[in-house]
């Protein structure tokens, strides 16, 4: 594969508004078959398109991997289809595609750093790194950076410190989504938050969250496969509740739980971006703007529970695990689920199985592929990205 220059991918490229409205384009196509494509060559045509682009190879491919893995684990709102934010990002120069983590004040304990506006999964993928050295060192490891960007799936962070053997936590601010309690406006963002623990004998247990009803991508996501939203998810501009998923992409998020989800939400920007001194509330931009910086803070953690516990951690998880699998079920429940052990089920079908994605998603891959002269192999002869 020989990915074409950054200019000359962007000069062929289909804007970001006419890729992401392919399922209304298309109408009863929007109802099609999942497809299934093989991990490997998915991976590499998408870091092609990054380093089409300007990412060093390594964090072309990272950037790819977290993509690639955010689909497999059945999380496809932050997975290939978010090519439509990032690409258009790096093509109009509002997100760097070097990415620095410099130091930027803070304490031996809580180091701040900044990313200057560099690609956010690289940022907190090197975050992580930096707190588990820290974590081997000492125990725990912590620190903020700002003036980054949208990161994608919170979790494939916090399980690469259970990957270390540590636990890890990660919080982020993100642009505006919800109202306040009693508001009538949107201010804080879905501010997702993961922890993610190893257990001895099977897949780690990992919380990974927004304070918002749905993850904002998820409503992105229905609009983009032509199908409705819950009923309770959003409300539209005029604050009517609506399951119009373009409506609610123009309205608002709802809070979940309530006043609960909005102090959650109000409690990540305060440990973010109020902290840091970046972006809080509406100075943190939506990633699907391609002319805005992002302006987002991470607060990324991990934790060596040998050294504060002794060793057992992993077993004693195992225990939490077994008894909370074990309660009666309730009418109609087949089984009892811990957070995070469907992602791992639908990951490992993934790696046998390829990836299941949407066909409106592999036309957006296929186009900027096509674009970028970048050969997608598992596509017949003819058409963009096809093998030539």
């Amino acid at each position: 594969m020989t990915p074409a220059s950054a200019s000359s991918a962007s000069a062929c490229r289909p804007g970001a508004g006419e890729m992401a409205s392919g399922a209304q384009r298309r109408g009863e196509d929007a109802s099609a078959e999942p497809r299934r494509l093989p991990w490997k060559p998915l991976e590499d045509v998408t870091a092609a398109l990054f380093e089409a682009r300007h990412l060093p190879p390594e964090d072309a491919r990272l950037v790819a991997s977290h993509l690639v893995r955010a689909d497999a684990r059945g999380l496809h709102s932050h997975g290939l289809l978010r090519l439509s934010f990032y690409l258009p990002k790096l093509d109009a120069g509002s997100m760097r595609p070097v990415t620095h983590l410099t130091p930027a004040g803070g304490t031996a304990a809580l180091p701040l750093l900044t990313a200057g506006n560099g690609v956010g999964q690289v940022v907190a993928a090197r975050a992580m790194e930096r707190a588990v050295a820290a974590a081997r060192e000492r125990g725990v490891g912590a620190l903020l950076v700002r003036h980054s960007n949208h990161i994608g799936v919170a979790q494939l962070f916090t399980l690469q410190a259970v990957e270390a053997g540590f636990i890890g936590i990660l919080l982020t601010n993100a642009s505006p989504a919800m109202p306040p309690a009693g508001g009538a406006a949107r201010l804080l963002g879905t501010n997702p938050w993961s922890v993610a623990a190893p257990r001895a004998g099977g897949d780690p247990v990992v919380v990974d969250m927004a304070c918002t009803v749905a993850a904002r991508g998820k409503i992105l996501s229905a609009r983009q496969e032509g199908r409705p939203i819950p009923e309770g998810w959003a409300v539209d501009a005029d604050g009517r509740p609506t399951t119009d998923p373009a409506a609610a992409l123009a309205g608002m998020v709802l809070p979940m739980a309530g006043h609960k989800g909005y102090a959650l939400a109000l409690a990540v920007d305060l440990l973010t971006g109020v902290l840091a001194g970046g972006g809080w509330l509406d100075d943190v931009h939506y990633p699907g703007h391609a002319q805005e910086v992002g302006n987002v803070t991470h607060l990324v953690a991990a934790i060596d529970p040998g050294r504060l516990a002794g060793p057992g951690y992993a077993e004693r998880v195992r225990d939490a695990a077994e008894r909370i699998k074990g309660v009666p079920r309730a009418s109609g429940v087949d089984e009892v689920l811990l957070p995070g052990e469907l992602e791992a089920r639908s990951e490992r079908e993934a790696r046998r199985s390829g990836v299941s994605l949407a066909p409106e998603v592999v036309e957006i891959v296929e186009r900027y592929a096509g674009a970028a002269g970048v050969t997608c192999p598992w596509r017949p002869a003819g058409g963009p990205g096809a093998p030539r």
